[in-house]
C-alpha cells in the first residue's frame, strides 16, 4: 500500500460517525446488492444486524451465486459450488437476522456480469426496481462505483439504472469491499464527490464475523482440491473485522427546508428534539459553555435559537442578546423558558429573507446550517461576516450524522464555511473541538 492510499485511509478514519440508534428512522427498509454470497457480510454486516434488531426490513440480492471461485476443483465444479454458496448465504443472512424469505438469487454467471451489454443491464436493473417498488425501500446499498472487481462495478451500474428508474425516492450507499486491498489512487473518492460516514460495529461485530465465516468455501479449507482457487486469507479479511464499516452516501440536490418544515414540525412537538431532557443535548451545551470559558460580548445575535434552551447559557456570555427563529411556535416556547432573562430579546426572522439589522460581537449558527443548500448556506455565511464587527466570534456546532430530510449535514456546513472563508479570507479559527456526534468551530472575524 502506498503512502497517498494510506493518507486516504486515515482521513477516512475521522469520517463521521453514523448513529447507530437513529439507523431505522433514517434509512428505512433498505436493500442491499451483492455481487457474490459474502459481500454482503463483508461489506454491510454490521449495518444489517443493526438494522435488523431495530425491526427494519432488509432484503438482500445476490447477483450472481459465485460459481466460479474454484475452476478447478473437481468435488464442487460451478453448479454444486453455487449451490454450497447460496446455501452459504442463506445461513450468513440468517445470522445477521435476514428471513430467507427476503433473500434473492438472481443467478447470473459469476465473473461475466461486467460483459453485459446495455440492453441487458436494463433488463437486470429493471428486475431490481421493480422489486425495490414491491418492497418500498428507502435506501440501496451497492457496491462503490470503483471497487476493484469487474462484478462490484457492474453491480454499481445496475443499482444507479435500478434507482433511476423507481419512482419513488431512494437514497443511494455504496460499500467498499475490493477498495481496502488492491486499489490504486484513484479508486478512492474525491473531494466532495460523495458523503463518507462510518459506522462503529463493535456491538454486533461477532455476529458479523460469524456471519463472514460462514461462508465456508472462502474463509477455509472447505475446498481443498484446488490450490489455486479464491480464498479470504487472514489479510484480506484484516479490513472487515475492525470496529468500523464505511458508507459513501451520495444524495440528490435538496433545496433548503422552508417555513412550513418548521411550523409542521412545531405544531407536532413543542420540543422535537428533546431539548429540555436530552442527556446528549445538556452535555453539548456545557461543553460549548466550557469552550467560550469566561469569553464575554457586549452584543450577542444567536441564529435560529429554537425553543431556547442554549440561549440561557449564551445569555451569560453577552450585555445583550438577541435570539431568532423562523417558527412562531418555536419563538413562543423560548420566551416562555426565558421569561426571567432580562438580557435576551427573541424575535421572528427567516434569515434567508430578513437577516438582522446591526452589529454584533457574537453570532452563533448552532444545529442550523444542514437546512440550507450549499448556495443559500454561502449567502448567510456573507452576512454573517458583514454583520459580525471585527475581532468578533462566530460560534457553529453541528450534529454529524446523517438525516434523511436535511439537505446537508454537519461535516458539509463546516466544509461550506471553509470554502467560503478560503475565498474571503475574513476569518481565523480560533478553536474547535470534534465529538463523536457533533463538531464545535469558534472563528475570529480578522
Amino acid at each position: 500500500m502506498n503512502n497517498q492510499i494510506s493518507s486516504i485511509i486515515s482521513n477516512l478514519s475521522s469520517a463521521p460517525l453514523l448513529a447507530i440508534d437513529q439507523l431505522g428512522r433514517q434509512l428505512g427498509h433498505s436493500l442491499i446488492i451483492a455481487p457474490h454470497p459474502d459481500d454482503e457480510a463483508l461489506g454491510c454486516g454490521g449495518m444489517i444486524s443493526y438494522l435488523r434488531s431495530q425491526n427494519v426490513p432488509v432484503s438482500v440480492v445476490f447477483m450472481t451465486s459465485g460459481g466460479a471461485s474454484h475452476l478447478n476443483s473437481l468435488k464442487y465444479p460451478p453448479k454444486l459450488l453455487a449451490e454450497v454458496r447460496e446455501a452459504e448465504a442463506l445461513k450468513s443472512c440468517e445470522i445477521l437476522g435476514v428471513h430467507a424469505d427476503h433473500v434473492f438469487f438472481y443467478r447470473y454467471p459469476d465473473g461475466v456480469l461486467s460483459s453485459y451489454e446495455d440492453e441487458k443491464v436494463k433488463e437486470i436493473a429493471q428486475q431490481i426496481s421493480l422489486l425495490m417498488e414491491k418492497q418500498e425501500i428507502k435506501t440501496i446499498f451497492y457496491p462503490w462505483r470503483r471497487d476493484v472487481h469487474p462484478d462490484h462495478k457492474m453491480c454499481n451500474t445496475i443499482g444507479f439504472s435500478a434507482v433511476n428508474q423507481n419512482k419513488s425516492s431512494v437514497q443511494i450507499v455504496e460499500y467498499p469491499v475490493w477498495l481496502w486491498n488492491i486499489s490504486e489512487e484513484n479508486d478512492w473518492p474525491e473531494e466532495e464527490e460523495i458523503s463518507v460516514f462510518r459506522l462503529n460495529v463493535t456491538e454486533v461485530l461477532e455476529q458479523k464475523k460469524a456471519a463472514i465465516f460462514a461462508h465456508k468455501s472462502q474463509t477455509s479449507e472447505f475446498i481443498d482440491d484446488d490450490p489455486s482457487g479464491f480464498r479470504l486469507t487472514e489479510d484480506l479479511l484484516a479490513p472487515f473485522l475492525g470496529d468500523y464499516e464505511f458508507y459513501f452516501f451520495t444524495k440528490d440536490k435538496m433545496e433548503s427546508l422552508d417555513q412550513q418544515f418548521f411550523d409542521t414540525l412545531y405544531s407536532d412537538n413543542a420540543d422535537p428534539w428533546n431539548f429540555k431532557h436530552s442527556d446528549y443535548e445538556l452535555a453539548k451545551y456545557q461543553k460549548t459553555n466550557e469552550i467560550l470559558g469566561d469569553s464575554h460580548f457586549k452584543n450577542g445575535l444567536e441564529v435560529g435559537c429554537s425553543i431556547g434552551i442554549q440561549t440561557r447559557f449564551f445569555a451569560k456570555h453577552c450585555d445583550t442578546l438577541l435570539a431568532i427563529d423562523i417558527s412562531k411556535d418555536a419563538l413562543a416556547e423560548a420566551e416562555k423558558n426565558n421569561n426571567d432573562l432580562e438580557n435576551v430579546t427573541f424575535q421572528v426572522k427567516d434569515i434567508v429573507q430578513d437577516f438582522p439589522d446591526g452589529q454584533y460581537d457574537f453570532i452563533t449558527l448552532c444545529e442550523l446550517g444542514y437546512y440550507f443548500d450549499p448556495h443559500t448556506l454561502q449567502e448567510i455565511f456573507q452576512k454573517v461576516s458583514e454583520h459580525l464587527n471585527t475581532d468578533g466570534q462566530f460560534l457553529m456546532v453541528h450534529w454529524t450524522s446523517y438525516v434523511r430530510e436535511f439537505p446537508l449535514n454537519g461535516n458539509q456546513v463546516n466544509q461550506i464555511f471553509r470554502k467560503f472563508n478560503t475565498i474571503e479570507n475574513k476569518f481565523s479559527c480560533l478553536t474547535s473541538y470534534i465529538h463523536d456526534n457533533y463538531e464545535l468551530y469558534i472563528w475570529r472575524k480578522n
